[in-house]
């Protein structure tokens, strides 16, 4: 007697999912086996395993016994979408007329124990912030860059880098010893921050 396969439609899938199981069936009540086709996946009995992203084809068989003959093929097709890595700007401090720190950033949500040995290139990473900026607040702001990797895309998140007061010192020269009567006379401290100094 003939046979068919029921294959039932594949939910499309993302990168970091865990290993699914195949339901097809044949109405002669025959095993279906399973192989894959194409794209970045494997499989054990009717356990699939994803190994990457992209397009996967799955084929269905039945190879038939002394009742039944071999069954049609039925295969499905799904999608593997890539997983999301997060890029974040590291939020950074300085004081006012200093050099801008080095920027830098971490990149988090990888996913099967991976790890940023995935990731080649470097995100672009830059700040509004130069040495004469005032005290305050100032965005770090990243983006792709050369960044890649062949089951990832990428989120980006800003930082931001915070300008601090300078501290200032005074110079003060000792002053000489007085006698009563003795002209007025001018005092001379200053600042390295060239600010005028005030006496009391």
């Amino acid at each position: 007697a003939s046979q068919t396969i029921s294959f039932p439609a594949i939910t499309d899938k993302t990168y970091g999912d865990a290993a699914f199981t195949l339901n097809a069936t044949s109405n002669s009540g025959l095993t279906v086996t399973y192989s894959v086709v194409s794209g970045p996946a494997t499989i054990a009995g009717n356990m699939v395993t994803i190994t990457g992203a992209g397009a996967v084809t799955i084929a269905g068989d039945q190879a038939g016994d002394a009742n039944y003959l071999a069954a049609t093929q039925a295969t499905q097709t799904f999608n593997v979408n890539k997983a999301i890595l997060t890029v974040t700007a590291n939020d950074k401090t300085k004081a006012y007329l200093q050099a801008n720190p080095a920027l830098d950033y971490v990149i988090t949500g990888f996913v099967y124990s991976e790890n940023n040995s995935v990731v080649s290139g470097a995100a672009a990473i830059s700040t509004t912030a130069a040495v004469n900026s005032i005290p305050g607040t100032y965005p770090i702001t990243v983006a792709v860059g050369s960044l890649s990797a062949a089951n990832y895309s990428f989120n980006f998140v800003n930082g931001t880098l915070t300008v601090n007061q300078a501290t200032q010192t005074i110079s003060f020269p000792a002053i000489t010893d007085k006698t009563y009567g003795d002209a007025a006379f001018a005092l001379n401290a200053s600042s390295n921050s060239g600010l005028a100094i005030t006496y009391s």
